[in-house]
């Protein structure tokens, strides 16, 4: 559409394409399209992109200045930010002598107060048109900050004319706006208003601020940096040092030099690196030079390993899982036994949703490291009781003031809090799977499958639900188990699967021992077996029954299998009610000589062998109350052969042995 000073094209893109039943005509395939708006304006050399989508407006921005050759920056953006002034600001605003000013401030709505309970505040003569910057100072002095950070929204007049203004401060994209709607509609008058009020108060209306030349801090700076910085945004950064810093020192940002280059000959503009031109083949001059930031993943997964190391935790590597569709890459660190998941919240690997919903039933420990700034905080609040602040901890570390546990303490608090939720729904499932004894017609068994993941869980907290997080058939649940043996290090993973049933033995089907094949099969090709060291040695089958048939049945088809060459387990359900009393009897030993429980159960899994056997078809171990006195009895053996104190130890040498 041609407009006198504009053309605006539309361009229709699909959205979705999907099939839907219709009760008419049976089913349909129903493609959705959405409109994403460009206008060119000729007189101000201007193009606005209207979509909801950053990834479109990326594209098509990147597209028009290549195919065009032109230059493109944001048009909302601060032009000179020496002219900023946040103190003036706030000096303006809280203004005492104003008899002869031209500007008023009518009212004010303040985010929080000083006091406790901090609580929003608004202050308003609006009505009378009077105003209120005196009472503003008087509350500056006790009450409330009055900056920018904290002024929700206010009403000012110049010379008569009214306008709104609301703050907004977007974390996300790093940036501050006045948005101002000023009531008149004289175009000349809005544009005398807008001069006036950047004059006095040193903030501009209606343009984008960034953040750091706001709070004049250089954690925001930093928070900036590691959010990205694109060629043009490069401008606001004059901390040379600081960039250094984290590209060179630290290593958590990848930067990348950008040279805007043009033909002497026909003035074409090159964004990539070309030697000539490729229109005339005239000779480039460089016009700009500029840089990108970009935060460095595997950079920032070393520098975060040192700091964890630093602190005496110890790092166990990364594991990838899948979610729903969408895979997670998450940090291990652990300390005494506690091992917790770091997730690096970045765009592309962030939280969704369902991630969450799934990791606050899994009740996996997380511990969310976000790159300066809080991403989706409310699912965050949902999963987890600790945050690090990248952009905190960089600065603390490059002033040199980083406490020795400021990851240990979050650390501990993540594993406080799961531990917590972990024991209280071990105890309820402990109560509930004690009724299969005490009142079996009482227990229908849908929880069965739950009840078993709760005390497991408990007992080894890697444990994970499968059953709902991934597509297709999926057996209830996967865990992982390291220890250390004779200095070699032990990864063993395991899945289980339940099975309730009403009858005394279990009689299980050729299709049920199919589906255990098919179960061990998708976990053996996991990208949870293939990404990691872990060995998948065990496939358990958790019952409230006899054997029965499962030996020539279900033990029979996974001992068949060519590729997995683990060993079927059947576990009764009164092996969970010995483990949970046994883990609640000794937890505190447990938590000391972690590998040895963790080696000890595995044994038990195992048959009391550390290595796989020639077995027969039908081999399986069935493990019930009994052997779980005997795995507990073995592992207080264990552990008290393990737990000899060494500082005891080195005391006695140095006092009756040593010579003086």
């Amino acid at each position: 559409m041609e407009f006198e000073d504009s053309t605006i094209f539309s361009i229709d893109r699909q959205a979705s394409d999907t099939e839907a039943r219709d009760m008419a005509s049976g089913s349909q395939r129903r493609r959705d399209v959405k409109t994403v708006f460009l206008e060119v304006n000729h007189n101000e050399d201007t193009i606005r992109i209207d979509t909801s989508s950053s990834a479109i407006r990326e594209t098509l921005k990147t597209k028009i200045e290549e195919v065009f050759s032109i230059l493109t920056v944001e048009a909302d953006w601060i032009e000179d930010d020496d002219e900023l002034t946040a103190s003036r600001f706030a000096d303006e605003f809280t203004k005492t002598d104003i008899e002869d000013d031209d500007n008023s401030i009518l009212s004010a709505q303040l985010r929080q107060t000083n006091t406790q309970p901090s609580i929003p505040i608004a202050l308003s003569k609006q009505s009378e048109e009077r105003d209120i910057r005196p009472v503003l100072a008087k509350f500056s002095d006790e009450i409330a900050d009055i900056n920018l950070q904290n002024i929700r929204k206010f009403w000012f007049s110049h010379l008569g004319t009214n306008a709104r203004v609301k703050i907004e401060e977007n974390i996300e994209n790093n940036f501050l706006r006045l948005n101002a709607d000023i009531k008149t509609r004289s175009e000349t008058r809005q544009d005398q208003v807008s001069e006036t009020f950047h004059e006095d108060f040193g903030i501009p209306l209606n343009e984008k601020i960034p953040l750091h030349l706001v709070a004049k801090t250089r954690e925001r700076l930093i928070s900036q940096m590691l959010k990205g910085v694109s060629a043009y945004e490069a401008r606001y950064i004059r901390d040379d040092d600081l960039v250094k810093t984290l590209t060179d020192d630290l290593g958590v940002l990848d930067k990348d030099d950008v040279e805007h280059k043009q033909c002497e000959g026909c003035g074409n503009i090159y964004l990539r690196d070309y030697d000539m031109c490729q229109k005339c083949g005239g000779n480039l001059e460089v016009f700009y030079n500029s840089f990108e930031l970009e935060l460095s993943k595997s950079g920032t997964r070393r520098y975060f390993e040192k700091l964890v190391k630093d602190e005496g935790l110890t790092y166990y590597g990364q594991k990838r899982e899948g979610i729903y569709g969408r895979e997670f890459e998450f940090y291990q660190i652990g300390d005494k036994g506690e091992i917790i998941r770091v997730l690096l919240n970045v765009e592309g690997g962030n939280l969704t949703p369902g991630s969450a919903k799934y990791l606050r039933k899994s009740i996996h420990p997380v511990l969310v490291l976000n790159p300066g700034t809080v991403i989706d905080e409310n699912l965050i609040e949902e999963i987890t009781s600790e945050v690090i602040d990248l952009g905190d901890l960089i600065e603390k570390d490059i002033d040199d003031e980083l406490p020795d546990n400021y990851i240990s303490k979050r650390l501990h608090s993540v594993a406080r809090t799961t531990e917590k939720r972990i024991s209280d729904n071990a105890h309820d499932a402990f109560k509930q799977l004690g009724k299969l004894v005490t009142e079996p017609e009482d227990y229908s068994g849908g929880e069965f499958e739950q009840d078993a993941f709760h005390i497991i869980k408990q007992a080894i907290v890697s444990t994970e639900q499968w059953g709902e997080k991934r597509r297709g058939n999926q057996p209830d649940g996967f865990g992982e188990l390291f220890f250390y043996r004779n200095d070699n290090e032990y990864f063993r993973s395991f899945a289980y699967d339940g099975k309730f049933t009403t009858k005394d033995e279990i009689n299980m089907s050729s299709k049920e021992a199919e589906m255990l094949r098919t179960y061990a099969l998708k976990i053996y090709k996991s990208d949870e077996v293939k990404s990691s060291d872990s060995k998948f040695q065990n496939f358990i089958v958790i019952t409230n029954a006899r054997p029965g048939n499962f030996g020539s049945v279900g033990a029979k088809k996974l001992n068949g299998m060519r590729k997995w060459n683990g060993i079927p387990v059947l576990m009764h359900s009164d092996f969970l009610l010995g483990l949970y009393i046994g883990y609640n009897e000794n937890m505190e030993l447990i938590k000391d000589n972690i590998h040895d429980f963790y080696e000890q159960l595995y044994l038990t899994l195992n048959d009391g062998k550390l290595y796989h056997q020639n077995i027969d078809r039908e081999y399986y171990v069935h493990l019930t109350r009994e052997d779980a006195k005997v795995f507990f009895e073995n592992f207080r053996n264990e552990a008290s052969v393990s737990g000899l104190d060494i500082t005891e130890l080195r005391e006695f040498l140095e006092k009756d042995i040593l010579p003086v």
